[in-house]
């Protein structure tokens, strides 16, 4: 499990397999860790990260779908 800031790094945690992925928009304040980029870039508030998130999420899916009807046929 891992705490994203921006979309950059909730694909890392998606890459890096974890299980869950938390959205953590610029409201948490000084307790947010950043590890992608500049502090700066991971000022994302939550009501646009989570939405970018859920896209992700959506796309990521769309796309293993795929691979699993191709490789059925």
């Amino acid at each position: 499990m891992g705490t994203a800031k921006h979309v950059a790094e909730a694909l890392a945690w998606r890459d890096a397999g974890a299980n869950a992925i938390v959205a953590q928009g610029a409201e948490a304040g000084g307790h947010r860790g950043t590890f992608i980029g500049e502090a700066p870039h991971a000022l994302v508030g939550t009501m646009a990260l989570v939405p970018q998130r859920c896209r992700m999420a959506r796309r990521a899916r769309q796309t293993q779908s795929r691979l699993v009807r191709h490789r059925a046929a």
